[in-house]
């Protein structure tokens, strides 16, 4: 999914599927691909903040993190990603489920 940073390439944010469910498919809230990222995932989250369960702000670990950290950062918010960032938070990567699942099964 798209990450959303800053001036100075700092992680902010990430816009994903379930936000791009709220531009719907008869052409409804098409208006929304105009807006910007910032504006889009403010209204977003105030349209449906009593029904998203969404962290209110990006899940990140530092690579110095622990894999077990990072699974339970996902199990914790209900996520299939967390973003590596550096000291300055700035990204790095990302870890999704996937990632772990392969990892776990590639060693036994």
């Amino acid at each position: 999914m798209p990450l959303v940073v800053d001036e100075t390439g700092k992680l902010q944010d990430n816009i994903s599927l379930r936000d791009l469910k709220a531009i719907q498919s008869d052409g409804r809230m098409f208006h929304r691909l105009y807006q910007t990222t910032h504006n889009f995932l403010l209204k977003i989250r105030r349209e449906f903040a009593k029904k998203d369960d969404r962290p209110s702000r990006v899940v990140a670990v530092k690579k110095t993190d622990t894999l077990e950290h990072a699974i339970s950062l996902c199990a914790e918010h209900g996520i299939h990603r967390v973003y590596i960032v550096d000291d300055q938070k700035k990204p790095i990567g990302v870890i999704t489920l996937n990632d772990i699942f392969a990892e776990i099964l590639n060693s036994i």
